[in-house]
């Protein structure tokens, strides 16, 4: 854990006891969907799409599984049955379902698992991004209970940056998080990517006698890797 963080925690009092602390969570979210707030064409084009989609984001629901070595993210099916089948992938595009994350602290490595779209099959192993959280002191929030604090980074993998803000508690001693997030001295139990989408944890089970298990890929590329046989097959010169 970064030092800095610690000592911050420390100085605002923010460390509390662990109380009941356990093994294994399972932590379900529920995603809403942002307009972005701006005058671009494509992201007026975008704002449409959002728009069209909003009326099933409560279907939106993703499980966290994460112990003291492992976490696992993956979207929660839904009906679809009675969605036209466009919206239905351009849902599931929009939410991130297409894809299951894993982290390992032990191997110090993530994987991201492409299950759906036009990459189905394609997996990324690489090393565990060490994220570098600004704490506010100031900027708390309740959720489910828990006395939460917000953190925010940037996200930066291969080619591609994000700007994440997180919400994180002290009394959940986890620190692998959802997506490739981790990091912070808590479990994050709210989550802002790129201001378009907002995560929030609706429920916490404790899982006994489960263990988290990553399977084992044939073939995985890094995301360097990845990016570049994307660009290439896809001619994205200015990517």
């Amino acid at each position: 854990m970064n030092f800095k963080i610690i000592m911050y925690l420390i100085c605002f009092g923010c460390l509390t006891p662990m109380v009941g602390q356990t093994k294994h969570l399972e932590i379900e979210y529920q995603l809403n969907l942002k307009l972005i707030d701006d005058s671009k064409e494509s992201s007026d084009f975008m704002n449409r799409i959002i728009n069209n989609l909003k009326q099933y984001e409560d279907r939106l629901k993703f499980i966290l599984q994460v112990d003291n070595e492992y976490s696992k993210f993956y979207g929660k099916k839904f009906m679809e049955s009675d969605i036209n089948p466009q919206l239905s992938s351009q849902l599931k595009l929009h939410s991130d379902f297409s894809k299951v994350y894993y982290q390992s602290k032990k191997e110090e490595v993530f994987i991201i698992n492409f299950i759906s779209n036009a990459f189905s099959g394609t997996v990324i192993k690489d090393k565990i991004i060490d994220l570098d959280w600004k704490i506010s002191k100031s900027n708390r929030k309740v959720i489910l209970g828990y006395d939460c604090y917000m953190a925010e980074t940037t996200l930066e993998i291969g080619r591609d940056k994000y700007l994440i803000k997180a919400w994180f508690t002290p009394a959940l001693n986890f620190e692998l998080g959802p997506k490739n997030l981790n990091g912070l001295p808590g479990l994050i139990l709210a989550f802002e990517q790129n201001v378009q989408q907002y995560y929030e944890a609706i429920k916490i089970t404790e899982l006994k006698d489960h263990d988290i298990i990553i399977p084992e890929f044939e073939f995985t590329q890094t995301y360097d890797e990845f990016t570049d046989a994307i660009i290439e097959k896809y001619n994205f010169a200015d990517y």
